[in-house]
Formats: structure tokens, sequence, C-alpha cells
């Protein structure tokens, strides 16, 4: 029973990265304009023939979700400072990731991409760089939220306690503003890598065939 009990978990494990390797491939597609998840028999064509090539399929590893949930399990347990520290490791990932699309659209290739996300820092990835690839706007509040959230990341991990007079009430209010940071990068990424069509890509996958 309980052989069975640990195959039925890694079978839910097995199935859930799978749905989670689908889904990401779907999604470069289409903010890359490959499909158009609206006519399903040639998604499906375009998403098989590449699935049928071994190592056709160029996506990457994305870790946003685990991070996120890392970042609100220390939140909703009182622990700030690991709270923002995983905030703002979601944060920069999210930038990363919303540039290298944007990047990827604009038929740059990989190495370009890497070396720019590299070479920039937060700053300059939500600042002048975003305004070079035109992308959506960022709201003022929200820059100034990303730019406290990564000082205090810093202070953290590199221990400048002396530099800071940060006191416990303050990392509470910086955590919840970055918890709504996120939520707020969360849409714009929708807008941004799914071209809007996340919620799309969910009803494609639960329905795969319904025309």
């Amino acid at each position: 029973m309980a052989d069975d009990m640990e195959s039925g978990s890694d079978t839910k494990i097995i199935n859930n990265l799978a749905r989670r390797f689908l889904k990401q491939t779907i999604a470069k597609a289409v903010s890359q304009g490959k499909i158009d998840l609206h006519n399903k028999d040639k998604a499906w064509e375009w998403i098989l023939s590449q699935i049928q090539i071994i190592g056709k399929i160029d996506t990457p590893t994305c870790y946003e979700e685990d991070i996120l949930k890392q970042a609100n399990y220390f939140f909703e347990n009182g622990k700030n400072e690991f709270a923002l520290m995983f905030y703002a490791t979601f944060i920069e990932h999210s930038l990363n990731w919303m540039l290298v699309c944007i990047m990827a659209k604009k038929g740059m290739n990989e190495s370009q991409r890497t070396e720019i996300i590299r070479s920039a820092n937060i700053q300059t990835k939500y600042g002048w760089l975003w305004e070079l690839f035109e992308l959506p706007q960022i709201n003022n509040r929200i820059k100034e939220n990303i730019k406290k959230i990564s000082e205090q990341r810093n202070t953290f991990i590199h221990y400048k306690w002396k530099e800071s007079n940060i006191n416990l009430q303050d990392t509470t209010n910086l955590a919840k503003k970055a918890k709504s940071t996120c939520r707020y990068l969360l849409c714009l990424e929708n807008r941004i890598e799914y071209n809007k069509q996340e919620n799309d890509i969910d009803v494609f996958l639960a329905h795969p065939n319904q025309s």
C-alpha cells in the first residue's frame, strides 16, 4: 500500500512537471507568434512536431512559482527579511524573463540576450533598458518599491545591518509592498509573455479536442 501511495505521488509529480513544461513551451510559442490558440488543429500540429524532434524545444527552466511560494510562506510566518530576499529574487527573475521575451521577439539570439541580462543591474532593467525595448510603462510607485526591496535584500544578504535603521514595522510594510509588486509584475508578464493569453493557454490544455 505504501508503495502504491509513493508510486501515485511520483506520477503526480511527473504529470505536474510535464504540464509545466508543455505550458512553458506553448507560452513561448504564443509570445513569439508561432501559434494561435484559437486555431487548435494548427497549434497542436506545431506542438507535436516540436516534441517529436528531440532537443528541438528550447524551453527555459522556470522557478518563479516556487520562489513566490517560498516568499509568501516566509511572509505569512513573520520572517520578513527572508520573505524580502525571495520577493527580490522573484522580481529580478520576472524582469529578466520579460526582457528576454521582447528580445526574442525582436530576433536577438541567445548569446546576445544573455549578455544584456548579465551586464545590466536591476535599475537599468526597469529603467532605460525597459524603455529602449518599448515595453509597457511600469508604474513609478512600483519602480520605487523595486528599488527599496532590492536595497533591503542586499542589506540582508551582505549583512550590512549597521548601515540600515529599518525596524520590524518597516520590514513588514516593505514585505507587503513586495507582495503586491509581485502581483503587479505577474499581470505584466501575462501581457508581455503570453500576449494576454495565459487563461487561454489553460483552457487550451484543459480542452484539447474542442474547437
